[in-house]
Formats: C-alpha cells, structure tokens, sequence
C-alpha cells in the first residue's frame, strides 16, 4: 500500500503543477500496482493534456476495458474526464 500511496501523491503533485508528463509518469507506475479505471483514466487524461492523444486515447479504451472488469468508475465519468483533457 505505501508504493501505492507515494506514487498517488506524486501524481497529484506534478498535476497542480500542471506538469502532465509527470503525472502520467507516476499514474503508470501506479497502474502497476493498482490496476483500475480509475488509475486508467488519470493516465489517459494526463497524456493528453501532454500533448500525446494517440496514446491517450488507448489509455481510455484501456480504461473502458478494466472498468467492464471492476465497474469501480461511472462510465459517463471516464468520458467526462476524457473529453475534458481533450479540451485543455
């Protein structure tokens, strides 16, 4: 749990920076031990506010696809989220 937490708080660190790299940097490593949507969804949206869509955007089918798994994310919430990155 304590790799866990670390990573989460680097993540949401580098975000009120606003340094999207980052952010998806630790979100990934953070995927590693916590495989959700949620975690997903932060990797999707950090990597397209950085600048990478294509790569975004196959974080957020990846989100989709965990989340049939788990449903621990509102669908409309990873969409919300998502397009939002787009928007910045």
């Amino acid at each position: 749990m304590r790799r866990g937490a670390e990573r989460r708080l680097g993540a949401l660190g580098w975000s009120r920076l606003e340094r999207w790299p980052e952010e998806g940097a630790y979100w990934e490593a953070l995927f590693v031990y916590e495989q959700t949507a949620h975690n997903a969804g932060q990797i999707a949206s950090s990597t397209v506010m950085a600048g990478a869509v294509t790569r975004g955007e196959q974080w957020f089918f990846k989100a989709l696809e965990v989340n049939q798994k788990t449903g621990d994310t509102p669908q409309v919430d990873s969409y919300t989220n998502f397009i939002s990155a787009l928007q910045l």
